[in-house]
């Protein structure tokens, strides 16, 4: 007795599961093109996307090079959700209608006032040995220790030292 198992019904299958792999790029095409050409009505202007509930989210987007204007007051563990909604009668929760409490949340000012430490290159120097620590430690060569202890701390002193604002800033 024959153990075959072809038939009309087999052949079938085995057509449909020949074609599953092409089915997977032709949709990741068909998802790349509808992203690249909707890009922009599905960016998020608002830097809370997911509806967030800490104070990270209240920061707009693209993100400042500071992180508040001005310190924000926190009086619960996830103080942006509670400035965004609020309960009505029956318990349930209601956001805030436009101009309420998260308003304040958005207003970050234009920076103005916020003290930032100059740009330094002290810390590239203080890089520049751990490579030669790493390798000193790795491969057990103790001539490698000199050059990366000398730029270590000549790195680490030099930035302690630098001045915080520049001479021109001042």
């Amino acid at each position: 007795m024959s153990r075959r198992t072809t038939g009309p019904e087999i052949d079938r299958l085995i057509q449909l599961l020949a074609r599953l792999p092409g089915l997977g790029p032709r949709s990741a095409r068909r998802a790349a093109l509808f992203l690249i050409k909707n890009r922009e009505k599905l960016r998020d202007t608002t830097g809370d996307p997911w509806d967030g509930r800490t104070l990270e989210w209240s920061i707009p987007s693209p993100v400042p090079e500071y992180n508040f204007a001005e310190v924000p007051e926190v009086h619960a563990a996830d103080d942006f959700w509670h400035r965004k909604y609020t309960e009505d009668e029956e318990g349930r929760l209601v956001r805030l209608p436009a101009g309420g409490a998260d308003d304040a949340a958005h207003s970050h000012g234009n920076g103005h006032g916020i003290h930032l430490p100059s740009p330094s290159f002290y810390p590239l120097v203080l890089a520049a040995g751990l490579p030669c620590l790493g390798y000193a430690a790795v491969f057990r060569e103790i001539w490698w220790l000199v050059p990366g202890l000398v730029f270590l701390l000549f790195g680490v002193f030099a930035w302690g030292l630098e001045p915080s604002v520049d001479e021109e800033e001042a």
